[in-house]
């Protein structure tokens, strides 16, 4: 009879090892999961490139002076016969328009020159390698997560109920055994 209990706590043993190699295994793909996607996030947010980051910088500058120099007006106004002065003069009360709109160059050559400073010691990425190393983020990502949707497939053939992440991707979990590593 006590070969019988023996027995029993040997396999108890045994499924609680299993267990154990189960949840090592997935917590380190999970984490291996996790590190891919905030990867993803730091490939995500790398600057574009200086010329980029200049273009966008010099191309907003000159619609904003377009703008302010639209709303302050023709410096030829000033030209106005003196009976016609007071009569046409209307002050401008938006001081930042008026320095926008007369010395917009200066601002946008002084904007021009605080990017390259910024991008001494960091280069950017053109949008095709950011796109390139997300496309290989993701599919390391992908990867992983067909390694963990073997895992729990294996888990639950021997007996084991395994949760699914709730952001598991659903091309691991929907996948066919002939997908799985």
């Amino acid at each position: 009879m006590l070969d019988k209990f023996k027995g029993a706590i040997d396999a108890f043993k045994r499924a609680t090892s299993v267990s154990s190699v189960i949840s090592e295994s997935l917590e380190e793909i999970r984490q291996r999961i996790d590190d891919l996607k905030f990867r993803r996030e730091e490939i995500a947010d790398l600057p574009v490139t200086e010329e980029a980051a200049v273009s966008r910088a010099v191309q907003r500058m000159r619609m904003n002076v377009a703008s302010a120099q639209q709303k302050v007006g023709s410096p030829l106004r000033f030209a106005t016969a003196p009976e016609k002065w007071n009569s046409r003069y209307e002050p401008t009360e938006d001081f930042g328009s008026l320095v926008l709109a007369y010395l917009g160059d200066q601002l946008i050559d002084a904007v021009t020159a605080e990017i390259k400073q910024a991008y001494e010691d960091r280069p950017g990425i053109t949008d095709q390698e950011r796109q390139k190393r997300l496309d290989a983020n993701d599919r390391e990502i992908l990867d992983a997560e067909l390694m963990e949707e073997a895992i729990i497939r294996q888990a639950e053939e021997q007996g084991f109920a395994i949760e699914r992440r709730v952001d598991a991707d659903p091309r691991a979990v929907l996948a066919h055994e002939s997908a799985l590593p």
